[in-house]
């Protein structure tokens, strides 16, 4: 309705060249891009570290990231070297550490673990430290159970999932019990 984007996207120069990358505002650029709208913009000198900050504070502040999103973005960051640790990142984006190490541990899931869910957006942050236990307990036996529960069409609800994952191994009458 205004004619172009009301909120300004930010980009920084690449180093060494005429270019430039966007720091945040995707969507916006797409949109105004596909609407034929002109696109208003910042540019801000950012080194990757400064980068990231912005970019991970104007997600949050935008967009409900899930727990998982969370995790790998925090994760890309580490191992990209842009923080040497998960406190530092977490002080940077002025998050607290137990979340950052919860949402990684998310993120560090096996993958069949993670096809386990509907979508890795049904993750949440409570679940880490029960399926890490769980897996720390008899991996092969969750990832086996995963793959399973990833094989059923449809698919079933995260606290289905969840209850299916933490019974592996136990009794049969501790499987019945939901573990939420």
């Amino acid at each position: 309705d205004a004619g172009e984007n009301v909120q300004p996207i930010k980009v920084r120069r690449i180093a060494g060249t005429d270019e430039f990358e966007i720091v945040f505002g995707r969507r916006r650029l797409r949109a105004c891009l596909e609407l034929g709208l002109p696109v208003n913009g910042i540019i801000e000198e950012l080194d990757d570290a400064q980068s990231f900050v912005e970019m991970a504070r104007e997600n949050r502040n935008r967009a409900d990231l899930s727990a998982w999103e969370q995790g790998e973005m925090y994760k890309d960051a580490l191992d990209s070297g842009l923080f040497p640790s998960q406190r530092q990142l977490a002080a940077r984006l002025g998050v607290n550490q137990g979340s950052v190490s919860q949402a990684i541990s998310l993120a560090d899931l096996p993958p069949s673990v993670v096809r386990a869910f509907s979508s890795p957006l049904e993750l949440q942050f409570r679940f880490a430290p029960l399926l890490q236990s769980a897996l720390a307990k008899d991996a092969e036996l969750v990832i086996k159970e995963a793959n399973e529960i990833a094989a059923l069409q449809p698919g079933i609800s995260a606290q289905a999932v969840m209850n299916r994952l933490l019974a592996v191994g136990s009794r049969e009458e501790e499987a019945l019990k939901p573990y939420f």
